[in-house]
């Protein structure tokens, strides 16, 4: 499965929009058709409705959403999981703005 194709399709499923979708991946419009045409081919159903107004979920595409959800979770703590180095169990996840991020002590 290629990640990037699931990332694809739930930006255009929350936007509603496959030129926004573009924008908010730094990709063109037409790489947005392309990836969802060649994810709407490995599944066999069409997952969006496409109009001038823009792109709708059919049914199959919002049975999909769920799994793509679940799909991109499950990769994104694998590779948070696996970027832990040799040795340690755990991780700590500190957020600040980033003006205070220098203060903080941290590079």
């Amino acid at each position: 499965m290629d990640i990037t194709l699931l990332k694809t399709f739930i930006e255009v499923a929350q936007t509603g929009s496959f030129g926004t979708a573009a924008e908010r991946l730094l990709v063109t419009q037409s790489a947005v058709s392309l990836r969802i045409a060649k994810l709407e081919a490995s599944l066999g159903r069409a997952l969006f409705t496409r109009s001038k107004a823009g792109a709708e979920l059919t049914v199959a595409g919002s049975t999909f959403e769920q799994y793509a959800l679940a799909l991109l979770h499950t990769w994104e703590d694998a590779r948070h999981h696996m970027m832990i180095p040799e040795g340690f169990k755990h991780t700590l996840s500190i957020g600040a703005q980033y003006s205070l991020w220098l203060r903080m002590g941290f590079r």
